[in-house]
């Protein structure tokens, strides 16, 4: 999308790429868009664009990478583009780009960690780079980097976490103006949606709570820092693949929303605030179709839109604003 709102047609096969499984978009510390796909056989690519939009060609086997299931990449606080991937011998594998643009080794086994199946980061109201991981076992581990760049060592258990499957975080905003709060959702084995928080003080972790705000139990949850009108949105998918939206007041959470603005069924679900200033809401339909939707700087949503932009049945979406200017979609088909 453009800064005036229009899209472009779909390209499929993007950039010439092979089969993926999942991709991952972030800005780098060089100034460009780096773009990493998992392929169907495990293979990590990689390519970047320029503010020219000039997209170079996929790398396979990214910086001599082990077969990978998933990647997770951030601008840290240090100053240094942080690269996870959890590989398919369930390894934690970490590199980094600094401002030169020089990528570093891998570092299999990151921290010494256990065996993971997923990770989530974000930089907190702490100043600081949380990084989240889900072990092979459903412990919920921690770190954190510093603006020195230096690593805390894992925390299993994290905060008495109970067994998790999936970790998601945000920093907490209502009404345009920031709590100093970050919150955490975790998915419980069962479904059980829990939620903490954390002030500027990395120490001060509420303890967990579980059912947060009466949820209904959830395979997954996404989440928004602030959308066009200011506050931190937070989106459920049951485990009966219903829509759920909450959205934060300030100290307290709405009530959530089931089949949110009249959802179908969906699988999984991601919101940007684009580059016209409009919050995107995308959604995985059980049956592979893309639904979108949007809400303007007034708090109003439109309809839904099925099959948006003339899009194939799609398994996942994820979308960053480019620095090009332009807001970014990149979905994998179902075939």
């Amino acid at each position: 999308m453009n800064d005036s709102g229009a899209w472009e047609v779909w390209t499929p096969n993007f950039n010439g790429a092979d089969k993926m499984t999942s991709v991952f978009a972030v800005n780098d510390v060089a100034g460009n868009t780096g773009l990493f796909g998992i392929g169907a056989d495990g293979t990590l690519y990689q390519t970047a664009m320029n503010k020219s939009g000039y997209w170079d060609e996929w790398t396979p086997n990214f910086n001599g990478a082990a077969k990978m299931t998933s990647a997770f990449s951030i601008y840290g606080v240090s100053g240094n583009t942080e690269l996870f991937g959890i590989g398919t011998d369930h390894n934690l594998y970490h590199t980094y780009m600094d401002d030169s643009g020089s990528w570093y080794e891998w570092t299999r086994k990151f921290l010494g960690g256990c065996h993971m199946a997923s990770v989530f980061a974000m930089n907190a109201n702490t100043g600081n780079t949380e990084l989240f991981g889900i072990g092979t076992d459903n412990t919920l581990y921690h770190t954190f980097l510093d603006q020195s760049g230096r690593w805390d060592p894992w925390t299993p258990y994290f905060n008495s976490a109970p067994p998790m499957v999936s970790v998601f975080a945000v920093s907490l905003i209502a009404g345009g103006i920031q709590t100093g709060d970050t919150g955490v959702f975790g998915i419980g084995t069962d479904g059980t949606l829990y939620y903490c928080t954390v002030g500027w003080d990395e120490g001060s972790w509420t303890e967990w709570t579980p059912n947060f705000n009466g949820a209904a139990k959830m395979n997954s949850v996404f989440a928004i820092y602030a959308d066009a009108s200011g506050n931190t949105e937070l989106f459920g998918i049951g485990t009966d693949d219903t829509l759920y939206r909450t959205y934060y007041l300030g100290g307290d959470w709405d009530t959530w929303e089931p089949n949110f603005n009249g959802a179908a069924k969906m699988t999984s679900a991601f919101s940007i605030n684009d580059v016209a200033g409009d919050t995107e809401l995308f959604g995985i339909g059980a049956d592979g179709t893309l639904y979108q939707t949007a809400m303007n700087n007034s708090g109003d949503w439109g309809t839904w839109v099925p099959n948006f932009n003339g899009a194939a049945k799609m398994t996942s979406v994820f979308s960053i604003n480019g620095v090009t200017g332009n807001t970014e979609l990149f979905a994998i088909g179902t075939t």
